[in-house]
């Protein structure tokens, strides 16, 4: 079962100036995620976690086990190996899989400086917020349901989020930062490139936010350019625990603005476990301009995945500074995605302006959470 695999791309705004991926590191060093099978009891999996510890199965650690992950029926764990461990404890007959844990990198972008229901309208607003507020498009007001998304929670799934944005107006939280495996919001927790920071507020902001009454929650999965599939589970993990601490799995969304090129299904069945106890996930149809199918987890029946429009309710192709919105069957929906307007992370009053799927996911996440709090939600699978 043991076998390596391709390297994982973000499916952010992109810039051709970035770093070719084949000049990347794929594989963390001596890192390897190990699935269980899902029928196996919880003294199977003891003993599976004792059987690793022994002197021959230890890498480069005496504790070669270093995070575990279970959500709802998937199984798994975070170890240090050497190949020859890692091929052995793939023939255990309790094990799924074994894959060396991957890299994903972010794609560099520049920054651009910029209580009784009823219909709110705010004039003058981005033309984002205008286009999902209308049938016909070009215009400039968004109209939105006066709950505008208050009680529900997006998690976004990022680069992390500056909490102190004034577009936050104190609804935003910190969760868990994945690569650390720590709820301690550090420096080390901070949104150094803005992708997060700009993707929250797309979500909630008072001003571009599509549900500018709801809260958000930072959970930082990746550190500057880079993260991994171990940071992205322990993100699902923890947040999946959070949202089942509140009792508001009916009120809360997952905002990934993400994809994986790979033949992996940790991924898949990570998202499909947050799917099964009643969490859907928001997610970016990839900006290669190319079929959906081999992205993970955009394939998926139980993810909602979102392509790019532009202002003519275009589909986005091949423009200066990014690749086209991706396609195909397993598509839920296109969103504006081109010249997005939001803040910045350089500053608590800041803005930007971004392209790509990643841009369109949270709008669509808002619109979910805008759903949710007048009772309806994205709840059907395809």
């Amino acid at each position: 079962m043991f076998s390596f695999l391709s390297v994982i791309f973000f499916s952010a705004a992109v810039n051709t100036a970035s770093l070719s991926p084949r000049d990347r590191p794929k594989f963390v060093p001596g890192k390897y995620l190990v699935q269980l099978r899902s029928d196996i009891d919880a003294v199977s999996v003891a003993s599976h976690h004792e059987t690793v510890h022994r002197p021959a199965r230890r890498g480069p650690t005496d504790s070669p086990v270093e995070r575990t992950f279970s959500i709802g029926s998937l199984s798994a764990y975070l170890g240090s190996f050497d190949e020859q461990a890692a091929i052995e404890i793939s023939d255990l007959e309790e094990v799924l899989s074994v894959v060396p844990d991957e890299y994903i990198y972010l794609e560099k972008t520049d920054f651009t400086p910029l209580a009784q229901r009823a219909l709110v309208t705010h004039t003058s607003s981005v033309w984002s917020l205008g286009d999902l507020s209308h049938k016909v498009g070009n215009a400039t007001e968004y109209v939105y349901d006066s709950t505008a998304g208050e009680g529900t929670t997006a998690y976004v799934f990022d680069t992390g989020i500056r909490l102190s944005h004034t577009e936050f107006e104190g609804r935003a939280r910190f969760g868990v930062n994945g690569i650390t495996n720590s709820t301690n919001p550090s420096g080390a927790s901070k949104d150094n490139d803005g992708h997060g920071t700009h993707c929250a507020a797309t979500v909630v902001g008072k001003t571009f936010g599509v549900a500018n009454k709801a809260s958000v929650v930072d959970v930082k999965v990746f550190d500057g350019a880079t993260g991994s599939t171990s940071a992205i589970l322990t993100g699902i993990q923890w947040a999946v625990s959070d949202v089942f601490a509140r009792n508001a799995a009916s009120t809360s969304v997952f905002s990934m603005s993400l994809s994986a090129q790979t033949t992996s299904t940790l991924l898949d069945d990570a998202v499909k476990a947050a799917y099964d106890v009643g969490i859907l996930s928001i997610v970016a149809a990839g900006n290669e301009n190319a079929p959906i199918a081999p992205l993970t987890p955009t394939r998926l029946p139980e993810a909602f995945t979102v392509g790019m429009t532009q202002p003519d309710r275009g589909k986005v192709n091949i423009v200066a500074d990014i690749y086209g919105s991706n396609y195909g069957p397993e598509m839920d929906i296109f969103a504006p995605g081109r010249d997005i307007v939001s803040t910045s992370h350089l500053s608590d009053t800041g803005t930007a302006t971004k392209t790509g799927t990643s841009m369109a996911t949270p709008l669509v996440a808002g619109l979910d959470l805008l759903s949710e709090s007048v009772g309806r939600g994205f709840s059907e699978p395809r």
